[in-house]
């Protein structure tokens, strides 16, 4: 009688593809549990990163004569401003309202350049109450101008912007073709726009941000998430707390939001700094956002609007002082053409002049905001501003041009 098999002699043998299958099933649970890991570290991240990084706003105290500040309760009015390396304002800061009843969002850009009423009764520019007192001396300046109630500041860096492109790797800006854009190329078309179009051109790259970073970027690439994390408190600061999920809501908000309407307080300014504003329209457009109501045609007046409002107001003259036939004549089609509104010509007193003359009211910011555009027209003239009355033929006016023989040639 044979002896019962020992274990040794019953093990069967596992078949190699039983056992393949099972090691990479086990590398594939790692690879996963991992994978996981880095994604959860990535969400984790902007708990300990993503806090508030500005004070939070205080109530702003309205000065004498202001009225207590307002927005709608249902929308969300932010200021928004850029800044660069060396912290001053990189261009106009804005307020943008979203929410309420509006469909589509709102941007108000309030240039730099504009003059307030700051701390103790100075009158400073917006620049400059920035460069003295920072984002809350800022946002209180514009706060009194406005009497808009502010819920929130987002300030951004253009070039820790640029930094983050390139983090993301593989960045594609449709404006409107799309094509790759990294942080060099960034900065370079963000530097040759003027002050509006930086902000714009900022909002559309947000945009494409926006677009390109959603749950499923993060999960294909969470080291990228969390390099992008650690960078993000250098290139945006705010009053709100980003952690959690709250800063892919935001990135959902932008992307699903329409179009804004971009409105500008129109202004010009003189080479010695003074500032022309149009008021209505700035009122107009403050008193839509304190009412969350639609901006009427109005209230989106340009830059170049405000400009050829003052060429149509503004009188003008001009003196053939150099004996020249036909002179006057020549010049004056050359500035009607123009939008220059000329309501007198013939000979001057002289008729030995050589060099062209603009007399003008020194005390008219108006009139010299006009006697400087001729002037840069006209070419190879010289300024004299006066303290008294301009006339022409023994009539007010508000420029005389004074033509000379070198603007025959």
């Amino acid at each position: 009688m044979s002896a019962p098999n020992s274990f040794s002699m019953t093990r069967r043998r596992v078949p190699t593809w039983l056992r393949v299958t099972g090691l990479i099933a086990a590398v594939v649970a790692v690879v996963v549990v991992v994978w996981a890991l880095l994604v959860a570290a990535a969400y984790g991240s902007t708990w300990l990163r993503l806090g508030p990084t500005l004070p939070a706003p205080t109530p702003v105290v309205t000065t004498i004569g202001s009225q207590e500040p307002r927005s709608p309760a249902d929308a969300h009015t932010l200021l928004v401003v850029v800044v660069g390396r060396d912290g001053t304002l990189d261009a106009s800061p804005a307020l943008v309202q979203y929410g309420g009843g509006r469909t589509r969002p709102v941007v108000v850009v309030i240039p730099r350049e504009l003059t307030v009423v700051a701390v103790g009764d100075a009158r400073q520019s917006i620049a400059d109450v920035h460069a003295s007192g920072g984002v809350a001396a800022l946002r209180q300046a514009v706060v009194d101008f406005t009497e808009v109630a502010i819920d929130d500041v987002l300030s951004v860096s253009p070039r820790e912007l640029a930094q983050m492109l390139d983090l993301i790797g593989d960045f594609t800006h449709c404006d409107p073709t799309c094509a790759p854009l990294d942080g060099p190329a960034f900065l370079a078309a963000y530097e040759l726009r003027d002050d509006i179009g930086r902000l714009e051109y900022l909002g559309a790259v947000f945009g494409s941000v926006a677009a390109t970073i959603d749950r499923a970027f993060v999960v294909r690439h969470p080291r990228r998430t969390w390099r992008l994390v650690a960078a993000l408190p250098q290139s945006v600061a705010t009053t709100v707390s980003l952690r959690g999920s709250v800063l892919m809501q935001s990135f959902a908000g932008v992307r699903d939001s329409a179009t804004p309407l971009w409105a500008t307080t129109p202004l010009l300014r003189t080479t010695d700094g003074t500032v022309l504003a149009a008021p209505e329209p700035s009122m107009l457009q403050f008193a839509a956002l304190r009412d969350g109501t639609a901006f009427p045609d109005a209230a989106l007046v340009s830059v170049e609007d405000l400009r050829q409002e003052l060429r149509d107001t503004v009188q003008v003259a001009v003196a053939n002082a150099a004996g020249i036939q036909g002179l006057a004549a020549q010049v004056v089609a050359q500035l009607e053409q123009l939008g220059y509104q000329i309501v007198a010509s013939g000979n001057a007193s002289r008729f030995d002049a050589q060099q062209t003359e603009l007399q003008f009211r020194a005390d008219d910011p108006r009139a010299v905001y006009i006697a400087e555009e001729i002037a840069e027209a006209l070419g190879d003239v010289v300024l004299r501003p006066q303290t008294d009355t301009v006339t022409f033929e023994r009539v007010p006016v508000d420029v005389l041009i004074l033509l000379g023989a070198k603007a025959a040639s």
